[in-house]
């Protein structure tokens, strides 16, 4: 299966993506798999990190999981221009 496949069945599945457990870190939002949450990720990101500093940093993060959830939050955002234009 090619990166993009796996990066579009990802993003299909946000189950796959993220999940939050009481049990893990306190119900804060993680990648599955892992006890990373992903407001690592957007903190890295809004700090200037690459995304080659954020794998270098959590080493645990999965790079289809990162596409997928950057791609969601991509679309949250265009969603909510769209809606204030109107």
């Amino acid at each position: 299966m090619t990166r993009e496949a796996l990066e579009q069945e990802a993003y299909n599945a946000p189950n796959s993506i993220f999940h939050s457990d009481p049990e893990i870190v306190s119900g804060t939002p993680v990648f599955v798999g892992t006890r990373l949450p992903i407001k690592n990720l957007f903190d890295c990101l809004a700090n200037a990190y690459s995304l080659k500093d954020f794998f270098y940093e959590f080493p645990s993060a999965n790079q289809e999981q990162l596409v997928a959830i950057l791609k969601m939050a991509q679309e949250v955002l265009e969603k909510k221009a769209r809606a204030d234009t109107i």
